[in-house]
């Protein structure tokens, strides 16, 4: 989307009243100023400490007494034809009453006199008398050519990197505003020369970008990057079904241009239902690096804010984050949290819930970007049957507890992960043993048996033993046991709804190997 594009047009077209949303306040200005200039209009700007003013070549004229947001509108009425008034962060005033009164007046007179008030916020809060009026346009984050452009200007002062550094720090940008852009383009030249002579070629780290962006994503408090997951099929036992399907799937990520020339869609994500502790947040990571894409995580039950209109806010911006930075990988972990009780009778009656889904289910059935969304449910019971709905994902998979030879597995990857490898196999470990002493288990839990044998051993300053694994094992109490009656309804729920992640037991010995190996 070419942002000052869209504001010529709007401005051609006489729109009176555009709400421009944005956090990126010098960033929409220039937009705005360069959309000016094709148009022929002038610019005032508004903020609270200033009042109204505009520039000029000396530096600022401004209008006396329009500090206040009542008066800034008195005085946009006798503005020149021809005129934009930029009200920078003005929903702050949109509750009152004045303010809309004031408004609705104004927008007619701007109509005929072809002038333009431009409302730029971050934040979307228009009252629903007003959402007729306004226009709304959203303000892309920065496209590669201007990353690149970035990289272009920050380096005419220090020095050039290479073609392939250059896109490299363009790259590792994506998902940034432009001054976050700027400030990790910067420390990528800064960080790695701290302690060079004058005379030593620069050094440009692409890596320290992407660091700062799993640092700035933290921020927002319900979105987590991860850059590369660095764990393999290999780490994740049983689900060899769903293993299956993610290695096709992968090829068309890793040969887009391949699979565009044989017209093939990219996938557009999965949703994984099932038990706690079974592995399917594992098999985000798996996902992610199957696909060789990055890992993003959408904690869905934080994106709901207290303050009006925060949430639906979160929401948009994580779509604005996703688009950005794709190909990846959305992982919405526990998305029951966040659309239990959107479709009436639930916790998010308010309409919050009901508006958020509607903004997540519009994007996951029209979005053409490659995002592909990793989606994980404890309880599908909370979720609203237009989630369900085919075209959302590509498939939902039902992932059950491990089986007696899934269970044989998760035990070999968790004693090797320990550094154990070698005491596998009788008389020292006996896998198949375990793995027959632990029915209803979960993947969570034999990796707590493991670790919790461990630290017996660790104690009595001796190594893993058979003991000490029996020994745990009795210390558990397995999740099927703990949840019989909700594992029992959600299998009931899943047949013939969802295709089953898990090889069924008699065919897992064959089948399962040659998933884990391909």
């Amino acid at each position: 989307m070419n942002i000052v594009r869209t504001l010529v047009e709007k401005i051609k077209a006489g729109y009176p009243a555009i709400y421009l949303l944005t956090a990126e306040d010098a960033r929409a200005v220039a937009n705005i100023e360069d959309a000016a200039a094709q148009t022929g209009r002038k610019v005032f700007i508004w903020t609270y400490k200033k009042g109204l003013f505009t520039k000029t070549q000396k530096g600022h004229s401004k209008i006396e007494s329009t500090e206040e947001p009542d008066q800034v509108l008195e005085q946009a009425l006798k503005l020149p034809q021809n005129s934009i008034i930029i009200l920078r962060h003005y929903h702050h005033y949109l509750d009152s009453a004045l303010i809309q009164a004031m408004l609705l007046d104004l927008v007619p007179n701007f109509k005929a006199t072809r002038r333009q008030l431009i409302v730029q916020t971050p934040v979307l809060k228009l009252p629903p008398e007003m959402e007729k009026d306004f226009s709304l346009v959203e303000v892309p984050l920065p496209t590669r050519d201007e990353l690149l452009g970035i990289v272009d200007n920050f380096a005419t002062n220090v020095g050039k990197p290479d073609d392939t550094m250059r896109r490299a720090l363009a790259e590792n940008a994506r998902g940034f505003t432009i001054s976050e852009a700027e400030n990790a383009i910067a420390l990528a030249a800064i960080r790695p020369n701290l302690d060079k002579k004058s005379n030593d070629k620069l050094i440009w780290d692409a890596e320290v970008v992407k660091d700062e962006k799993c640092e700035t994503v933290k921020k927002s408090g319900f979105l987590t990057y991860y850059p590369e997951s660095g764990i393999g099929m290999n780490q994740l036992g049983g689900m060899g079904l769903l293993k299956q399907w993610m290695e096709k799937r992968a090829k068309v990520f890793k040969n887009p241009d391949a699979a565009a020339a044989f017209k093939l869609p990219l996938p557009k994500g999965i949703l994984l239902l099932g038990p706690p502790g079974t592995g399917k947040s594992l098999g985000a990571r798996v996902t992610a690096n199957t696909f060789g894409l990055p890992l993003i995580r959408v904690d869905m039950g934080a994106i709901f804010g207290g303050i009006v209109g925060q949430s639906e806010a979160n929401a948009r911006n994580v779509i604005k984050f996703l688009e950005a930075t794709s190909p990846n990988i959305a992982w919405l972990d526990e998305i029951e949290k966040g659309f239990a009780g959107s479709s009436g009778g639930g916790q998010l009656d308010s309409g919050v819930g009901a508006r958020v889904l509607a903004t997540f289910l519009t994007w996951m059935q029209e979005k053409t970007s490659s995002v592909f969304v990793y989606a994980t449910s404890n309880n599908v019971r909370l979720l609203p049957p237009e989630m369900l709905r085919k075209g959302r994902f590509d498939e939902m998979f039902f992932v059950s507890l491990p089986n007696i030879q899934e269970r044989e597995e998760i035990f070999k990857i968790q004693v090797s992960k320990f550094g154990r490898s070698h005491l596998i196999g009788p008389p020292k470990i006996d896998l198949k043993q375990l793995a027959g002493m632990t029915s209803g288990f979960s993947g969570a839990e034999i990796e707590a048996v493991v670790r919790d044998a461990l630290y017996d051993a660790f104690e009595v300053d001796k190594d893993l033993n058979m003991f000490d694994l029996q020994e745990a094992i009795g210390n558990v109490v397995p999740l099927e046991k703990m949840m019989e009656a909700e594992i029992k309804d959600l299998q009931k729920w899943a047949e013939g709804r969802a295709r089953p992640a898990n090889f069924p037991e008699e065919v897992q010995g064959k089948a399962g190997t040659r998933a884990v190996q391909m």
